[in-house]
């Protein structure tokens, strides 16, 4: 049963007649994030984008994301989020799927799908908006926990198992 319904997520009430109490989840779109990565020199940087994030009262650097809208292809959506936060045209051919995974499968059904977003030299030029980081960097940074949001750091996670595992440019 529909409890609230907002722009981001519908919170619903389940009953579970072999619980005490009945069971509430966030129905939710699904969402989008992009692996934004310049290979132009040996490095594989990452670029990270700083976003103040109210509900913790900090500014983060994390991946560029959006909330997936009904009707939209989620390509569209992931090109729009880039063009809107970092001013680059995306095309298609530059986007490739890293992974998909929920965000907090105990609670809500949010489906996070992380794209792979490879930058020409002029577009990595173009990108004021991004500060990029070293695949070191970003071990470091996620260690020290200076880099806390869930969505980045499984996002750097994945982009290095497809590293350890020797597939190069091949993602999923």
């Amino acid at each position: 049963m529909l409890i609230y319904k907002s722009r981001v997520f519908d919170l619903y009430c389940m009953d579970m007649s072999s619980r005490h109490t009945p069971f509430e989840y966030v129905g939710h779109h699904g969402s989008c994030a992009a692996l934004v990565l310049d290979k132009s020199d040996e490095n594989n940087e990452v670029g990270l984008l700083a976003h103040h994030r109210p509900a913790i009262g900090r500014t983060l650097f994390e991946l560029p994301a959006r909330t997936l809208v009904p009707g939209r292809a989620i390509e569209d959506v992931m090109r729009n989020e880039l063009y809107e936060n970092t001013g680059l045209p995306i095309v298609a051919r530059q986007l490739s799927k890293l992974t998909a995974l929920y965000t907090s499968p105990g609670y809500s059904s949010e489906l996070l799908t992380i794209f792979l977003v490879q930058l020409t030299r002029q577009q990595r030029q173009a990108a004021d908006a991004l500060r990029w980081f070293s695949l070191p960097e970003l071990n470091r940074l996620i260690l020290n926990q200076e880099i806390i949001d869930l969505k980045t750091v499984a996002a750097i996670t994945a982009y290095q198992a497809v590293l350890w595992k020797g597939e190069g440019d091949e993602v999923l």
